[in-house]
C-alpha cells in the first residue's frame, strides 16, 4: 500500500480502542479475561529486508487489514527490520546480503583468547546502523509521523555474543570459564543501550514500546529482545551468560519483554529471575517444530506478574488450551491470519468462546 492511501483516520480510531484495552490488561492486578490477538500476514523477514520502500508497503497492507480483523489488541506499529545481525555488524562482523533471504553475519572472534583485543565500538560507524536510522527517517517522513514505530529487532546480549564469537566457543566458555566473558558481555550490553537510545531519539514522538513481535504502545515501558538461545542453552549457561545482562536491560529501560523460539523449559526458573521482566513471547503448538509443553509452561508462570504471550496454530491445536489456561496465569493467546478476514474473524469468535468456557470451568 502506498503511504498516501493508508486510512490514517480509521487507524487512529481503532488503535485508540485497542490501546485502551491493552493498558487495562497490562495494569490490572486481576485476571478477568484471556485476550486473543490475531496477526495479519506480513513477511518482511526475507529478501525484502534490504528494501525499506517495499517493507513499508507490506507493513501498511498488514495494518490496514488489521482494521477489519477481530482482535482484542493490535500490532499497530511499523518496524525498521534489516536482519538480526545489527549488533554483530556494529562490532565489525561482515554482513552478507542476499536476493533470496535475510542478511547473515559472520563471526569475527574465533577464540576466547581474542576477546582481549575487542574495543567499545563506534555505533554510528556501522552501515547497518545508518541503514536503520535512514529507514526510521523514511517511515516518519512518508507517513508524516502518523504511525507508531518500534526499535529494530533487538537480539539479546547472549544471542549477539553468539553471532560475534564462534557459537561453539562461546557456549563452551559460558560453562567452563564464564568470567572471561564478562567484559565482552558488558561491551555488548552497553552497545545495545547506546544504540537503543539513538533509535528512540530518532523515533521521537512516533516511538512505541516494547517493540519487535510484542504488542506495543506509546504508554508502555521497556524494550523487546529476541533471546532464542535460551531454548538451546542449559540453565547453568543462562545464569552465567544471559541473566545479568538481560536484567541490566530490564533495569535500564524500566522493563524487558523476551521472545524466544522453541522450548525453553530448562530455563523457566532462571528467566523468572530477570529483573523487570514484563512478558515472554513463546510458542506452544502448531507454530514451532519444538514448542513448549502447555501444562509445564502454565505451571511455571502462574502466580507471577509475568505475562505469557503464547503463539498457537490452527483449530486442530486448540486442545492444548485445557492445559495452558489457568485462572492464575496472565495469558495472551496469539493466532495468525492468512489474510481472509471472514475466516479470521470466525476463528477469533470460536477461540474466544472456547477460552471463556475453559476459564469459567477452572474457576468453579
Amino acid at each position: 500500500m502506498d503511504p498516501k492511501h493508508f486510512p490514517y483516520d480509521r487507524y487512529h480510531q481503532v488503535k485508540a480502542v485497542k490501546d485502551s484495552a491493552l493498558y487495562r490488561f497490562v495494569n490490572s492486578s486481576t485476571i478477568e479475561d484471556i485476550p486473543i490477538i490475531v496477526r495479519p500476514p506480513c513477511d518482511i523477514y526475507g529478501a525484502v529486508a534490504r528494501d525499506r520502500v517495499r517493507s513499508l508497503e507490506l507493513q501498511l497492507d498488514a495494518l490496514a487489514l488489521a482494521l477489519d480483523h477481530k482482535s482484542d489488541f493490535m500490532f499497530s506499529y511499523l518496524e525498521p527490520w534489516h536482519g538480526v545481525g545489527v549488533y554483530a555488524s556494529i562490532f565489525g562482523c561482515p554482513v552478507n546480503w542476499y536476493d533470496f533471504d535475510a542478511p547473515q553475519t559472520l563471526p569475527i572472534i574465533k577464540s576466547v583468547n581474542e576477546l582481549k583485543d575487542l574495543k567499545q565500538p563506534k555505533i554510528l560507524a556501522s552501515d547497518m546502523v545508518q541503514m536503520i536510522l535512514e529507514t526510521i527517517r523514511y517511515f516518519r517522513r512518508v507517513t508524516h509521523d502518523q504511525l507508531n514505530i518500534v526499535l529494530t529487532d533487538t537480539q539479546s546480549p547472549n544471542d549477539n555474543a553468539s553471532l560475534i564469537m564462534d557459537t561453539s566457543e562461546f557456549f563452551a566458555c559460558s560453562l567452563s570459564d564464564p568470567e572471561r566473558l564478562v567484559p565482552f558481555m558488558n561491551l555488548i550490553t552497553e552497545a545495545m543501550i547506546e544504540f537503543s537510545e539513538i533509535q528512540f531519539e530518532a523515533l521521537g514522538p512516533t516511538a512505541s514500546r516494547p517493540g519487535h513481535i510484542m504488542i506495543s504502545a506509546p504508554e508502555l515501558q521497556g524494550i523487546s529482545i529476541s533471546d532464542d538461545n535460551m531454548a538451546v542453552i542449559s540453565q547453568a549457561s543462562y545464569l552465567n551468560s544471559a541473566l545479568n545482562y538481560n536484567s541490566r536491560l530490564g533495569e535500564y529501560f524500566g522493563g524487558v519483554s523476551i521472545h524466544t523460539c522453541g522450548n525453553f523449559a530448562q530455563n523457566y526458573a532462571a528467566i523468572k529471575q530477570v529483573k523487570n521482566l514484563v512478558l515472554i513471547d513463546c510458542a506452544v503448538s502448531g507454530v514451532d517444530p519444538l514448542p513448549n509443553n502447555a501444562k509445564k509452561l502454565s505451571q511455571a508462570f502462574a502466580n507471577t506478574d509475568i505475562i505469557i504471550k503464547a503463539r498457537i496454530g490452527g483449530e486442530e491445536h486448540w486442545g492444548i488450551l485445557e492445559d495452558l489456561i489457568d485462572p492464575d496465569l496472565k495469558l495472551i493467546i496469539q493466532i495468525d491470519s492468512d489474510g481472509d478476514t471472514s475466516k479470521s474473524n470466525s476463528n477469533y469468535d470460536r477461540l474466544k468462546e472456547l477460552c471463556k468456557k475453559i476459564m469459567a470451568a477452572k474457576r468453579q
